[in-house]
């Protein structure tokens, strides 16, 4: 679903992408990105397979303490 997520909309960065997909606010999807170790205006394209299970877990995590 992240995957999905960061190339939903081309041309958008990541935060805003998985605020959208995620129900999110933009702040805490940027929080979400940062956490991840990426800086907050990375875009989708931009990251490896393994930069995804990373932020999976980042996504994970905050929507759990979310619910």
């Amino acid at each position: 679903r992240a995957v999905r997520a960061a190339f939903a909309m081309r041309r958008k960065t990541l935060a805003n992408n998985l605020a959208s997909s995620f129900g999110m606010n933009k702040a805490a999807a940027a929080e979400v990105v940062e956490e991840s170790g990426f800086p907050a205006l990375v875009r989708g394209e931009t990251l490896s397979l393994d930069d995804f299970v990373t932020l999976s877990h980042a996504l994970k995590n905050r929507l759990a303490t979310s619910v």
